[in-house]
């Protein structure tokens, strides 16, 4: 997941969009949240959330925050699976 600061809903869909052009149908991005006035939470897989953070800028972000920097994450058997932790 990673937050996106500084952008309305309607950009962070155009960002998520262009994301999702990038990656696989398992690595899509959507809107997860809406935290507060111009922050956005993202949710989906690795490979689309580092999609949504690389373009983030070009899209005028102020920042984007990544909630877990040194996890990789996959979903198994509905439980998440931290590298190195299970």
């Amino acid at each position: 997941m990673v937050s996106i600061i500084g952008l309305d809903s309607d950009k962070v869909q155009q960002l998520c969009d262009a994301a999702n052009e990038e990656v696989e149908e398992a690595e899509k991005v959507q809107i997860a949240n809406f935290l507060c006035t111009g922050n956005y939470a993202v949710s989906g897989g690795v490979k689309g959330i580092e999609v949504v953070e690389a373009k983030a800028k070009s899209f005028k972000a102020r920042t984007t925050v990544y909630n877990l920097p040194h996890a990789r994450k996959k979903m198994t058997v509905g439980l998440w699976q931290h590298k190195g932790h299970i």
